[in-house]
This record gives C-alpha cells, structure tokens and sequence, in this order.
C-alpha cells in the first residue's frame, strides 16, 4: 500500500508535467478535438508524448486502485511509519514471551514423561524422543478408556487425575499421575486384560501401538520390563498373561477331537497330515465377556467358546445358542451379532492362516463337524 500511494504522488507529478509539454508540442488542442490533418502530421516526438500519456493514465488507475486495498494485521504493521528494527525492538517482550511459552511447552511434556513410572529407566535422548511422540487427551469422568477383551491401540500415561482398573467388573487396581496402562496388550499382541475407566477427570499422555512398539523395541530388555511391571500389581503382567495364555492353547486343543499329539508336532487325521499345530495355538487369543457383552458383530475369523455360552442374535431375536466346545465365525452372517449369555464367557480366536487351516482340517476330520456352531 505504501508503494502504490508512492508510485501513485509520482504518476500524477508526471501528468502534471505534461501539461507544460502538451503546450510546447502544440498538440492540446489537437487530442481536445482530433481533427484528419492531426493524424499525418505526428512527429516522433508527439507520438511518443501520446503513448506516454496514455501508459501514465493507467498507470494513474492502477496505483490508486491498490492504494485503495485494505490492508491485512501484517502489512497494517509493516505499513508504519516505523523501521522494522523498532518495532521488533518494541515487541521484544512479547516475543520472548512466546518463545518461553513454547519452550514451556515442550519442557513441561518432557518433564510429564520424565514423571511415567515406567519411563524412569530412559536417559534424557531417549525421554526426548518419547516426549516428541506422545500427544495430550482429556477424558472425562466415568469415560471407558481401554474396554476389557478389545484390542488394543494405544500406550497411555496419566498426567493428571485418576482411573479404576477393572477385571470382570471388579475394580482390582487404581491408577494416578505416573502409572501408565495399555502396553501389556500392545507388547504380548493379545486383548486387553482389564478395563480402564475414568475415575475423574483425567488428562492422558498417548501413543499409537505402532509407534510404542518402535521405540520398546529400541529401548532393549530393560525398558520392556520397566513398561510391564505396573501391571504386575494387579494380576495382568506378561508373565501371568502368558501363562493364562498358554492354558488356554492347552484347553483348546482338547476342544478339537481327531488330532493326536506327537512331540512338538501334531498329526490330524485326514489329508493334511503333520501340522506345526503348536504354532497354530500361538495364535489363539482368549477374550473374556460377560452377559450381555457383544462378542462379535459379524465375523469371518473362526473361535471357539472356551468357557460360557453365547446366542446369536438377529434383529433383536435370539436364532440360535453357541455352547461351550463350539466353533463359530464363518456362518455369522454380517446382521447377526454374537452375545454373551453367561455371567463369565471365555472366547478364543486364531488369525486368518490358522482359521484356514483348522477349518479345512475340521471338513476332513470325521466328526469334526459337528463342533461348528450349526447354522
């Protein structure tokens, strides 16, 4: 804005000037009233006077239209009279202030990290590289953070308030500023042994699993024990969950008839000879529910009911019952969904490969049929 004013003071000096050269040129009289002798007798001189005329009225236009332009809060401050010099000198203060407030900031995360229980173990690269990492999330009071058999997606740190850990609806453990929860599921890749409610208010420090696995894994050992042992303290560390993993795998192959164990290998009956079944197991995760839960909303993934009973439901009816000892998954059609009907039910899931494995295994096995929840 204040070129355009400038450029604009000079165009109309120009103009000004012009006049004086429009009576030398004799030419006034001429452009008032253009007459047919006028336009064979232009000269050089007077043909340069007219373009040049004519170039300063637009420019004229131009100038005073961009003169005339509001001004944004930036160029409103440029456009002082003041030298940029002083008014960053005059607004040093609040620049320091923001600087601070920034720092501040950053400072204040890293010291929330520093204060993690678990964390205590990081050196200050280390505490920066996790402080960078996490982002901030308010929860408020009676919020269900982590739901009990969900998967898991997140590491959380409390920075401030409260929450209860629940096992089957038991409040079996509460958490403060410093304790963290969510990385047992993430480290081990099972369900979510607990649930995690808001006992107030509470402000949280979260990282995607994706992420909290990167930097456990660069963290060695060490780290990975430190990140385990809160939960130790109620009943859900990676030792315990472990071992209840294990049961489970064990009470699960004494759910599929028709599979005899030989070693460290299984043989089953039928085609497709010796399985690496003990890896198969590896794959069974046990989820735990209780009535009225949904266990799953359509699903193509096979399970088992370990322990309990379940209904399928469609449209608010009940079809049909899934028992303890039988498999389901791939005749849930996608408007059904399966529901808990007993006060505790154990469900184990294998992932896609083992699913595919056993089911075609389970078609040539005699008898094996009869296992699969009936359509």
């Amino acid at each position: 804005r204040p070129l355009a004013e400038i450029g604009s003071r000079l165009v109309q000096n120009r103009l000004e000037v012009n006049v004086t050269t429009e009576k030398d040129l004799g030419v006034l009289g001429d452009i008032v009233e253009p007459k047919l002798p006028f336009l064979f007798d232009l000269t050089p001189s007077k043909l340069a006077f007219l373009i040049e005329r004519q170039l300063l009225g637009f420019l004229k236009v131009l100038s005073e239209g961009l003169a005339s332009v509001a001004p944004s809060m930036q160029t409103s401050l440029m456009a002082t009279g003041e030298a940029y010099s002083q008014i960053v000198e005059r607004n040093k203060p609040w620049l320091a202030l923001l600087r601070s407030a920034k720092a501040a900031a950053g400072m204040s995360l890293l010291s929330s990290v520093r204060a993690v229980k678990a964390l205590g173990c990081l050196n200050d690269s280390q505490g920066a590289e996790w402080a960078a990492k996490f982002s901030s999330q308010e929860r408020l009071k009676d919020d269900v953070i982590v739901r009990q058999s969900s998967t898991g997606t997140s590491f959380f740190a409390i920075r401030a308030g409260s929450c209860k850990v629940l096992s089957n609806g038991v409040e079996v453990a509460e958490l403060g500023p410093g304790d963290s929860f969510g990385e047992v599921a993430l480290l081990l890749g099972v369900v979510s042994p607990v649930s995690v409610v808001a006992a107030t208010d509470v402000t949280l420090l979260v990282m995607k699993d994706e992420v909290f696995l990167e930097l456990a894994e660069a963290g060695g050992p060490e780290l990975r024990t430190s990140l385990a042992a809160p939960a130790d303290r109620y009943g859900a560390g990676i030792a315990t969950l472990e071992a209840q993993q294990q049961e489970v795998r064990s009470r699960v192959k004494s759910l599929l008839p028709g599979w005899s164990w030989v070693g460290e290998s299984d043989t089953a009956v039928g085609s497709a000879g010796t399985l690496e079944f003990d890896r198969l197991m590896g794959t069974v995760g046990s989820e735990l529910y209780s009535r009225g839960n949904v266990v799953a909303l359509g699903c193509q993934r096979l399970r088992v009911v370990e322990h309990g009973q379940c209904s399928v439901v469609r449209g608010g009816r009940k079809v049909r019952e899934i028992r303890e000892g039988d498999f389901f998954g791939p005749e849930v059609a996608s408007n059904e969904r399966v529901v808990a009907d007993s006060d505790e039910v154990r469900i184990c899931s294998f992932d896609d490969n083992a699913s595919l494995r056993i089911l075609a295994n389970m078609l040539e096995v005699d008898g094996m049929m009869g296992h699969l929840a009936p359509f």
